[in-house]
């Protein structure tokens, strides 16, 4: 089975499709466009079909294929066939400024909704399996991000946290790259960007491999920068369209991402993870009663 295969585990064929889109070579790209625009019309068209409309060889529609994990064009189109559904009736697509407010939301939620169906569907439990494995394990767990998925990182700092894990997450270029060039075999790396590109971050993360840290990377393009120095991708699904209502959507699949993560490890710590619950808690109830003068300051 090759790495896209692993990677993408049983996720639908346009999911794939999408994730790859920016690796794909110029040609690949002509195919990828012309499935996902036709995908009711290329199921019925032979491989010397595809090749025609997209102006490609039939070698190269076989290769595309291969690279989404499948046995040849064939194997994709039953699939792809097999996955097809009427459209449904939610309100996708860009916000505009003339919008109502009922179509806002409808808009929000919808995009939100749809972006943590598909990335149920495009995260694979056998990789992220083995990324709770490496997080269950490691001595120190460094989070990168900027932006939006910077405070993913800071969610998930505080979650492992609590369950007894050394966690930071580290949002700008500096204490990224000096935390990264300290890690050792025993550390994990979890780099969350959506795009994969984001140069602070696929510098500091490839710095943590580099010193021998175990690398996750959490990202919505699987042929995207960062994904070169991961060992785990765990891909997340959702659009960018004007108003960021896909940045939104983003967020909220990384995060969901996150959880997935932390209720496996908290699942396989389960002895610590109570042990540590309990011992935050207490803290947390003495910090409050300190709070309202109910507990006694040291002199």
């Amino acid at each position: 089975m090759g790495k896209e295969a692993v990677q993408f585990g049983n996720s639908p064929c346009l999911l794939r499709i999408r994730s790859m889109y920016s690796a794909l070579r110029p040609s690949e790209k002509r195919i990828a466009q012309y499935i996902m625009e036709n995908a009711d019309h290329v199921i019925h068209l032979t491989i010397t079909e595809v090749g025609q409309q997209c102006q490609v060889s039939e070698a190269t529609v076989v290769k595309f294929a291969q690279r989404l994990g499948y046995d040849g064009f064939h194997d994709l189109k039953i699939r792809l066939a097999t996955e097809l559904h009427p459209k449904e009736e939610s309100i996708y697509g860009e916000i505009h400024v003339d919008d109502p407010m009922d179509v806002v939301q409808s808009k929000v939620f919808d995009s939100t909704l749809k972006a943590l169906q598909e990335t149920k569907q495009l995260l694979n439990p056998v990789q992220t399996a083995q990324a709770v494995e490496l997080i269950s394990q490691a001595r120190l767990i460094n989070l990168f991000g900027v932006g939006a998925s910077g405070l993913v990182c800071l969610d998930a700092e505080e979650k492992f946290t609590r369950i007894g894990l050394l966690a930071r997450a580290y949002r700008d270029s500096r204490s990224q790259a000096v935390a990264a060039s300290l890690m050792r075999e025993c550390d994990v790396a979890i780099a969350v960007s959506y795009s994969g590109e984001t140069p602070d971050v696929v510098y500091a993360f490839r710095t943590a491999r580099e010193a021998g840290a175990k690398c996750i990377a959490i990202t919505n393009y699987s042929g995207s920068q960062i994904t070169e120095y991961a060992q785990i991708t765990l891909l997340t699904s959702a659009p960018i369209p004007v108003f960021r209502s896909g940045a939104m959507a983003s967020r909220i699949a990384q995060l969901s991402v996150i959880d997935t993560l932390f209720v496996g490890t908290a699942i396989r710590r389960y002895a610590e993870t109570l042990k540590a619950l309990e011992q935050t808690e207490q803290a947390l109830r003495g910090e409050q009663m300190l709070r309202k003068g109910g507990l006694q300051r040291e002199p």
